[in-house]
């Protein structure tokens, strides 16, 4: 082979490898706007293809802290690439004209969350479908739905978590005492979302029926590649406090050597 063509070669390999680097971007926006309804502006596509950030898999974990990096990449390093295009409205949209002040807007901010929950809550198989008619979605009923539709099973999962750890830091305990004692437990869950009205966890508040005091533990949502689940070491923890084991092998709470607890 000849030198000219050994060099057409490698130009037509080069060549033949961004073509399918961008078709494979194209194709990730046209999903994602189909699937979200939503047309991405220029500008926030612009900024995550040049931080390798225009994919699926690393856009599911790009978080407020991840965001604020972004906008410090665009007024700095991306400033210096792009700053002499002879239009930077493709890059920084309204800062155009001051890309050195350059932040996401409020609605900039909001399509990013969004994009954030549909990678987050789209299966791989979706990404690698040849179009996204091809794979048909699960449903996003349930997911779409106010998350207070859902407290009354919240607080049936840590009505049954209580339950068990009575059981466990009391089994001297008769089962009528422990009925007794789980009926004086006052259960209250609450929903806690941040400023793009994104639900971050679930926070439980529950009455000790022995000293009466609140006790807090949560359920995070936000995390990736994590099955939400209550934390409840704490409430164990203060349980134990009240229910201890004497030499005798035999428990019983702090609170009877002061006085007698009404069970």
């Amino acid at each position: 082979m000849s030198l000219t063509n050994r060099k057409n070669a490698v130009d037509e390999h080069y060549n033949s490898n961004m073509t399918q680097e961008e078709q494979f971007r194209s194709e990730f926006w046209n999903k994602l706007q189909n699937g979200m309804r939503v047309w991405v502006p220029l500008h926030i596509k612009n900024i995550l293809k040049l931080s390798n950030l225009d994919n699926a898999s690393c856009l599911q974990d790009l978080d407020d802290a991840a965001i604020k990096e972004l906008e410090s990449f665009a007024k700095t390093i991306m400033l210096k690439k792009v700053k002499n295009e002879p239009d930077l409205t493709q890059y920084y949209g309204v800062f155009n004209e001051e890309p050195e002040n350059f932040e996401f807007v409020i609605g900039d901010k909001l399509i990013l969350k969004r994009m954030v929950k549909f990678t987050q809550a789209t299966p791989f198989e979706y990404w690698t479908s040849r179009t996204s008619e091809s794979y048909a979605m699960p449903s996003t009923q349930k997911s779409d739905k106010d998350p207070d539709t859902d407290i009354s099973t919240e607080i049936s999962k840590v009505n049954r978590l209580v339950k068990k750890v009575v059981n466990e830091t009391t089994p001297y305990l008769s089962e009528t005492h422990r009925v007794n004692l789980l009926n004086g437990v006052d259960t209250n869950i609450s929903i806690e979302k941040d400023a793009y009205d994104v639900l971050q966890c679930y926070k439980a508040t529950i009455t000790c029926p022995v000293c009466h005091q609140n006790l807090n533990f949560t359920k995070s949502m936000t995390k990736t590649n994590y099955n939400p689940r209550w934390i409840i070491s704490n409430l164990k923890r203060h349980f134990e406090t009240h229910f201890i084991v004497q030499p005798d092998n035999k428990k019983i709470t702090k609170q009877t050597k002061k006085k007698k607890i009404q069970l």
